[in-house]
This record gives C-alpha cells, sequence and structure tokens, in this order.
C-alpha cells in the first residue's frame, strides 16, 4: 500500500512489495562476471561509441572499467596525432612484459609525445592508423590479427545462438 500527493490510500500490485525487496540491476547490461580489461580497451579504442556511459552506468563506475576507458582515449587521441597531415614520425621500444614504448615526434611543430602501451593497444592503433589511410604506423597482418584474437575474447561466455 502506497499513498498518492493527496494522502489517499492506493493498493498496489500484489508483487510490488516483492519486487521492491529485490536487489537492483545496475543497467549496465554486461553479466557479472569480470571484463577481459584489455578486449574492453581494444573495443572502446576500435568502437568509441559501442559502449554507452549513460546506458551502462553502473558498468562504468568499476574503476578496472574506467581504466579501460582512459587506455582507449589515450590510443585514439595518438590515432588523431598520427592522422594529421604533418609528416610524423613513430619510433617503438620494446620494453620488459608485452609493453611498448612509442615515441611520436612532429619536428614542424616541435612536438614529441611519449607514451607506453601494451602489444595489443599499439596493434589496435596501427590498426585504427590503417582506417584513416595514415602511413605514420603502418598495419601489419599480425596487428589485425591480433586486434581481432583479442576482441574474440569479449564474446567467449556469451551464449551463441543460431
Amino acid at each position: 500500500m502506497t499513498r498518492d500527493r493527496g494522502g489517499r490510500v492506493e493498493e498496489s500490485p500484489p508483487d510490488a512489495e516483492a519486487r521492491a525487496t529485490e536487489p537492483r540491476k545496475s543497467g549496465s547490461g554486461v553479466s557479472g562476471r569480470s571484463p577481459d580489461l584489455e578486449a574492453l580497451t581494444l573495443a572502446m579504442a576500435v568502437a568509441p561509441t559501442a559502449y554507452s556511459r549513460n546506458k551502462m552506468f553502473g558498468f562504468f563506475k568499476d574503476p578496472r572499467v574506467m581504466r579501460a576507458r582512459s587506455r582507449a582515449r589515450l590510443v585514439r587521441a595518438l590515432r588523431h596525432d598520427l592522422s594529421r597531415p604533418l609528416a610524423a614520425r613513430v619510433e617503438r621500444r620494446k620494453l620488459a612484459g608485452d609493453r611498448v614504448a612509442l615515441t611520436v615526434r612532429i619536428e614542424s611543430m616541435q612536438y614529441t609525445r611519449n607514451v607506453e602501451l601494451s602489444v595489443a593497444e599499439v596493434s589496435a592503433l596501427s590498426f585504427l592508423c590503417d582506417r584513416q589511410k595514415s602511413t605514420a604506423l603502418p598495419c601489419e597482418p599480425q596487428d589485425r590479427a591480433l586486434v581481432e584474437s583479442v576482441l574474440s575474447r569479449l564474446a567467449a561466455g556469451l551464449n551463441q545462438r543460431a
């Protein structure tokens, strides 16, 4: 039973009280399992509108998801730097583990940017540059294959319907 604005008593549907005691869903649209953060980063970099923050607000509260979103923004910002018509020079240096140090230089602007990315993030960056027709960071077949294999991990736990 509830009261309306005028103070009158209204009858509630029989299941309304039961629903009121159930835990609310976060509205994320994503299963409760922990997301593959590398795959999520690449998905957010390659298709940034696929994960709507407004529709999946609870999902985006997770600090790990916020980190993936931040890394995806970094990859997209680098793609923007490399797609400029100015001559950009890119240097790669292999670091410990699966990390790569990337240095982007645009001499005419006296611009230098140093970033540390994972191998998958560098592959996604070269994939995005290839889609933008930028030659600053060429996309090799193994880059494309790595991006596709990492992105396929997002669907690994989903039920596939025929």
